[in-house]
């Protein structure tokens, strides 16, 4: 088979060797990925982190429901640890999958018109509400617990 191309579906692997080194470079990419690593969460009431590992791209005040909010933009590249942890300690009280796109994460259309879960969060003092969206290249959500709406978290719990 040296010197011939292995065909699969519209993807072009090239020869053989090719597809292991393709498959060896996945094997270790995954990992980090998929990856959950520890996170050190501080203990003040109140506090709120970051749902997501990755670089913040805008911070800016909107309103949803008549009242005001802050929304903060994490994108998440391909080397990121695509987990998602609460941002604060509380109760899921609701989870709505939206369909839609896949545009590039980067594009500020991607938080109205792509795929995305929109997740609530409601602590002693404040409530949460956060957004998975899938974008270009991470074109898959999941988010557990599926159907088990009022799921007490930690603050930072996966």
């Amino acid at each position: 088979m040296a010197g011939r191309s292995l065909r699969l579906g519209s993807c072009l692997l090239g020869d053989a060797s090719g597809l292991g080194r393709s498959a060896f470079s996945a094997g270790l990419f995954l990992p980090v990925v998929l990856s959950r690593p520890e996170r050190t969460v501080p203990q003040q009431p109140g506090a709120v982190v970051s749902p997501a590992d990755g670089k913040v791209t805008d911070v800016s005040a909107l309103t949803d429901g008549g009242e005001k909010r802050t929304r903060i933009s994490i994108f998440l590249s391909v080397f990121d640890v695509h987990v998602n942890r609460s941002p604060i300690a509380g109760t899921i009280r609701d989870v709505r999958y939206q369909r839609g796109k896949f545009l590039d994460a980067r594009s500020p259309l991607c938080a109205e018109q792509n795929e995305q879960n929109i997740v609530t969060v409601e602590g002693d003092r404040q409530a949460v509400v956060f957004k998975q969206i899938a974008g270009l290249l991470a074109r898959r959500i999941v988010f557990y617990p599926r159907l088990e709406i009022a799921w007490s978290v930690a603050n930072g719990s996966v």
